[in-house]
């Protein structure tokens, strides 16, 4: 029994490294196939408070440690924050605990293989949950496997959850062949069915995620698009410093001058380049109006638009001009950061734009939003399915790293689009339908004034995740309900 109890907290002190470096500034995306195995080893096998307890306590500090600026200040709080929200990681546990048990009491061992479906259900629907009401990524552990490109194209049929699934049944395959051997008896038959049965879904898995990306391939005319940045900004004690509008519109001309001379046929910027008060944008819409028809070229600008008076909200927001000078659409962030932007900024109708644009010699449809609304799979099922192209421009800091890009460019999976992530502060991305990257970058690098340039596929590409919606989604809920009322049945038959 003493040797059982070291035994756990080497399983809690391994499963808490493997968790410190999963995500966050580190984001070695290996380990989160490692933590969440040793941390069911801790709360199965602790008793069910100290288990827990031991847990919450991993993740707290953990989050703390990795997500050193969470929201951009850098402060002890904010870092505490996190760890706070990251702590919605422990739901999955505590229901595999609650129900775990009572399926598999003396049970088979195909009925124990069984109950390895449950932490994953649970984990699963965890992801689907952050997905609509998420404040930030800090849970979602699938999305660190953003760099495995066979793995994540099940996400084309499944969704982000698809992903979490398999992850979370890894874990929960491991402590079930490990608690196999440890504590086999005469009565217990071979596990080799079991143990098959998962290497063949996890051969398939890969196996369609090699064939997509060998035919899922862009078709049609490309479109060269430049994405652009406004000016650097210094951040002093948590306020970002303004800038002057001459110094802020200076910079916009030069950058969609360089556009143009590089051929693009648009140029996208990131969210909130100009910093305008309202009673400035008569001017600085007829200048780009002007700007657009002298380059015959789509403009995307970012605007955080204020009010020196403060008697009216702000409102973020893109402006989209067309070559001949018009403004197609003028949308507004619907999706407001809570703590940063709730109350001071007027939220949008939520109305997506979604229109046929003449890029590269075709008409792709062409949809976009505001930063953090491309995470949420709710708000991107208000996408056609026809999408080909969608605009993402973000502003981020360093301290996120990869959490806002990872789920802006699963959806791209997911739905079958190419998506261009404009940023400020952080990485710009040009990502096509399979996830494979175009162009890349980091203006805190290679410079605020720099323009990158992709050749984007003007086709999308069909997915069944896309055709049926987030039906696909609930799956797991649907199990777990299901798996949760087999369990108590179980715990009354034994009685």
């Amino acid at each position: 029994m003493e040797t059982r109890r070291w035994t756990l907290w080497i399983w809690l002190a391994a499963g808490f490294l493997a968790y410190l470096f999963c995500n966050g500034v580190w984001g070695v995306s290996v380990t989160a196939w490692i933590f969440p195995a040793c941390f069911l080893f801790v709360s199965r096998d602790f008793g069910p408070v100290k288990g827990l307890l031991l847990l919450a306590a991993a993740i707290f500090v953990g989050a703390f440690i990795h997500w050193p600026g969470f929201f951009a200040m850098g402060s002890p709080i904010e870092q505490a924050f996190a760890g706070i929200m990251s702590l919605e990681l422990l739901a999955p546990y505590i229901v595999d605990r609650i129900f775990f048990p009572m399926f598999v009491r003396d049970g088979s061992v195909m009925r124990r293989f069984a109950g390895t479906l449950i932490f994953p259900m649970a984990y699963a629907t965890m992801e689907v949950l952050l997905c609509i009401f998420r404040l930030g990524n800090t849970s979602c552990y699938s999305l660190t496997q953003i760099d495995f490109l066979p793995f994540i194209q099940i996400t084309s049929v499944f969704g982000q959850a698809g992903m979490a699934f398999l992850l979370a049944w890894f874990a929960s395959m491991a402590y079930f062949v490990i608690d196999y051997i440890r504590n086999r008896t005469e009565k217990d038959g071979s596990i080799r069915k079991p143990v098959s049965i998962f290497v063949a879904v996890f051969i398939l898995v890969f196996a369609y995620g090699g064939i997509r990306l060998a035919t899922c391939q862009p078709e049609g005319p490309t479109a060269k698009i430049a994405l652009a940045h406004g000016p650097h900004v210094e951040n002093i004690g948590g306020e970002w410093e303004g800038i002057e509008y001459d110094t802020n519109v200076e910079h916009a001309d030069k950058a969609i001058d360089k556009a143009a001379e590089g051929g693009a046929e648009m140029v996208v910027f990131n969210e909130e380049a100009l910093d305008i008060d309202y009673d400035m944008m008569p001017e600085i819409t007829k200048f780009l109006q002007a700007k657009a028809a002298e380059t015959d070229m789509y403009i995307v600008m970012g605007f955080d638009i204020e009010d020196p008076a403060e008697k009216k909200l702000s409102r973020n927001s893109i402006i989209c001009f067309s070559p001949e000078g018009e403004v197609l659409y003028d949308y507004s962030k619907t999706k407001l950061i809570p703590l940063m932007e709730v109350g001071s900024y007027e939220p949008g109708d939520g109305k997506v734009n979604q229109i046929e644009m003449d890029l590269g010699g075709a008409k792709p449809k062409v949809s976009s939003v505001i930063c953090y609304e491309g995470s949420f799979t709710d708000y991107m099922s208000k996408l056609d399915s026809d999408v080909d192209i969608h605009l993402n421009p973000c502003w981020e800091w360093k301290g996120l790293g990869m959490a806002q890009s990872a789920p802006v460019i699963i959806r791209a999976v997911e739905r079958g689009y190419t998506v261009l992530k404009p940023t400020y502060e952080a990485w710009d991305t040009v990502t096509d339908f399979c996830g494979r990257t175009i162009a890349e970058d980091n203006p805190d690098i290679e410079g605020y004034d720099s323009v990158l340039f992709a050749d984007v596929p003007t086709e999308g590409c069909n997915t069944i995740y896309n055709s049926i919606g987030c039906i696909a989604d609930w799956i797991y809920a649907a199990g777990l309900v299901l798996f949760a009322l087999l369990a108590l049945a179980r715990r009354r038959q034994l009685k």
